[in-house]
């Protein structure tokens, strides 16, 4: 039934269910919060300095000092020592065929990866995620190294001119500063301890996922 412009129209309508199909844009995960930082936030901080941020965390429900931010690195990485710590055993990592990369472009074998729960913030004004541990047997002043998937998952903004973070929670903003006396210490203690083999050191600021080949 229908005159002869019947078909067109009904090609039209099926041109236009097949464009709304393929051109659906994805879901993107948005918050209304803006996250600035203001000279109130250089309280208490000695100008200029060149300090990491270095905070203490929640992991798999357990207090970590010495967790180097580091949104250059491609991975969460966790020594294996402090692994150790949390009790779990080797059985609960899984395995990684593919290696690290430091800053001095040698390979550092991954024991495995492991998924573990990570909480910033203050208890009250916190947020809470499953975070996947690349854990590695390699030398380095922090027991963690929060990179970019952690970071990204939180919705961290960190300055490193103000030596805080802070990030979106349930209700409005948290935030975390790092100590510097605490920061400046844990450096100069590692170095102290491993003053003798000092090149071998792994830097963890340039660690790099060996699946992108062409950070190399």
């Amino acid at each position: 039934m229908g005159g002869p412009g019947a078909e067109s129209v009904r090609k039209a309508k099926a041109y236009t269910h097949f464009v709304c199909v393929i051109e659906k844009p994805l879901k993107i995960s948005q918050t209304n919060l803006v996250i600035s930082f203001s000279n109130s936030d250089l309280e208490g901080l000695n100008w200029p300095h060149n300090d990491a941020i270095v905070l203490q965390l929640v992991v798999a429900n357990r207090p970590f000092h010495r967790v180097l931010i580091d949104t250059r690195a491609f991975v969460d990485l966790m020594c294996y020592e402090a692994y150790e710590k949390l009790c779990f055993g080797p059985k609960k990592l899984k395995a990684v065929a593919r290696p690290i990369y430091g800053f001095s472009g040698m390979p550092s074998e991954i024991e495995g990866m492991v998924d573990l729960l990570v909480m910033m913030g203050e208890e009250t004004r916190s947020s809470t995620v499953m975070a996947t541990f690349m854990v590695a047997r390699v030398a380095s002043a922090y027991n963690v190294i929060l990179g970019r998937p952690g970071l990204n998952s939180l919705g961290v903004v960190a300055s490193a001119k103000h030596v805080k973070v802070k990030l979106p929670i349930e209700n409005g903003g948290g935030e975390c500063r790092a100590s510097l006396k605490e920061v400046r210490e844990c450096y100069t203690n590692f170095v102290k301890a491993n003053k003798n083999s000092c090149l071998d050191i792994a830097c963890p600021t340039e660690i790099i996922d060996a699946r992108d080949e062409r950070a190399m």
